[in-house]
């Protein structure tokens, strides 16, 4: 089958939708939100990443970088950190 139009492939789901069983539907259901959701977060990923590159491109950058560095090795040093983990949902968490 050759689709051409947004609208074809919209009408073409649709069709095969209404033919499946229950059960069927939901899985593509899902499995469209599963794209709609990686989608998005590349978008989000890609977005976050150019406003690092821009902060990064800034001529003091690297002091606040080793500013940064130099206060986690402090906290760090004296003991003023806290364990993380990560959850089984892929969230940072205290361990």
């Amino acid at each position: 089958m050759e689709l051409s139009t947004l609208q074809a492939y919209e009408d073409a789901i649709v069709t095969i939708m209404r033919r499946l069983p229950g059960e069927r539907q939901r899985e593509l259901f899902d499995f469209a939100q599963f794209l709609e959701s990686r989608t998005t977060d590349k978008a989000k990923s890609s977005e976050h990443d150019a406003k690092w590159e821009q902060l990064l491109a800034k001529p003091e950058s690297s002091q606040v970088l080793e500013n940064m560095v130099r206060e986690a090795r402090e906290e760090y040093r004296t003991g003023h950190i806290t364990a993380i983990t990560i959850t089984d949902d892929g969230r940072l968490s205290p361990a």
